[in-house]
């Protein structure tokens, strides 16, 4: 009798094979419904766009390799020509994110190097909208006797020690008048990038039918797996980094100014503060982005990499800086 009475219980309370279609479909079309819902929040009508979505590799997925020196790890591929991240993304013979330059500095020209990470790089931004490039154009249209070269040796990735070792053997080659050295948040979280293992390129997928939905639901935990919320111990590493970049600088005879690109006040003041205790000249970018909501100056709800506008107003806080500085020259002032 419990017998039969487990039976029809069962009987009862199973799915029916059409039952089991009928659900199935409506979770596939819940999914694709919020899918499509946080590709709309995130990117716009571009979120549906299957050209512009399948440029949205990982950053570093499809523009790095790996360097030949370990220090520096990996560098961006030399001649590129391609779509990534919505943008055209292009590299010179050297494997910089800029045009050519030549090694010996022309006459009448004054050159500063610019390091840094991701967001000095220009990550989802055209190359002549990066803040280098911004105020490049607008030195040279002011200048009367000197021409301004502003090389971008930024790298998507790099932490402070990869960009010190850029510095110390890739800058020098090209003969710089002054270094902008770029030290943004991740920069400093991360753990350092000089893993023992060779560098090797992720597999490649459509990043269409990537779910941006778990990706926003998964972010959170990812970022918390690899960055310490111990920051006494990070702004150490920081304190480490920029007392070897002082000396990097006295010894190549450089002058060296470190540009915080950190959006939180007081991690941008207690960056900049290590740096003025190493008798490195500093300033902050925060200042610059209380008009609007932070977001606002992201190149998307889903990416807080600087944009556009972000990228105008650090032209113009380095423009002032420089000037303060009397570096520039003096007939801009005149």
């Amino acid at each position: 009798m419990a017998r039969g009475a487990l039976i029809a219980y069962f009987r009862l309370n199973l799915l029916s094979p059409r039952d089991v279609v009928r659900y199935t479909v409506g979770v596939v079309a819940l999914f694709l419904f919020l899918e499509i819902t946080v590709r709309l929040y995130g990117f716009g009508l571009d979120g549906l766009n299957y050209k512009k979505m399948n440029s949205l590799y990982p950053p570093g997925t499809l523009i790095l390799q790996g360097s030949k020196n370990h220090k520096i790890y990996t560098e961006l591929k030399p001649n590129l020509n391609i779509y990534y991240r919505f943008n055209p993304f292009k590299t010179n013979s050297r494997g910089l994110r800029d045009k050519e330059y030549s090694l010996e500095k022309p006459a009448g020209v004054f050159r500063f190097a610019v390091l840094g990470s991701s967001p000095t790089m220009g990550e989802g931004i055209e190359a002549e909208k990066t803040f280098h490039s911004v105020l490049e154009d607008r030195l040279n249209r002011e200048s009367k006797k000197i021409a301004y070269e502003f090389i971008n040796f930024a790298v998507d990735g790099y932490r402070i020690s990869n960009s010190l070792e850029v510095l110390k053997k890739k800058v020098p080659l090209y003969h710089p008048d002054a270094v902008l050295f770029c030290v943004s948040n991740e920069y400093c979280w991360f753990p350092s990038r000089c893993p023992k293992e060779a560098y090797k390129e992720p597999v490649m997928k459509r990043p269409f039918f990537q779910s941006h939905l778990w990706f926003l639901v998964t972010r959170k935990s990812r970022v918390q797996a690899v960055v310490s919320p111990n920051k006494k111990a990070y702004f150490g590493v920081v304190d480490s980094n920029m007392r070897e970049l002082a000396l990097i600088g006295k010894r190549q005879g450089i002058p060296v100014y470190v540009i915080v690109q950190a959006y939180n006040p007081y991690d941008a003041e207690t960056i900049k503060k290590i740096a003025n205790s190493h008798d490195l000249d500093a300033v902050t970018m925060n200042s610059g982005f209380r008009e609007k909501k932070l977001s606002a100056y992201f190149i998307s709800p889903l990416d807080p990499h600087s944009n556009a506008e972000a990228n105008e107003i650090y032209a113009k806080i380095v423009y002032d800086f420089l000037m303060n500085r009397h570096l520039l020259e003096k007939s801009h002032s005149q």
